[in-house]
């Protein structure tokens, strides 16, 4: 991700703490973001039906023994 920051160029010198160099490109960091923030989701939505289906099985043979 950090080689998607694509940092503007100063017309100050140094470029210290705070000045236009330091500051990325929002908009692809916001984009990134918004992509990991996504896929993170979505995987653990897939661990909570993984984990919802194994209740689900549990439930019902717990149901099956006692018949």
């Amino acid at each position: 991700m950090l080689s998607l920051l694509n940092k503007l160029e100063s017309r100050l010198r140094g470029g210290g703490c705070g000045s236009i160099k330091t500051i990325p490109n929002i908009d692809i960091v916001i984009k990134s973001d918004i992509y990991d923030i996504e896929n993170y989701i979505t995987r653990f939505d897939s661990f909570v039906q993984t984990i919802y289906t194994k209740a689900a099985l549990a439930a019902n043979y717990q149901k099956l023994k006692k018949q």
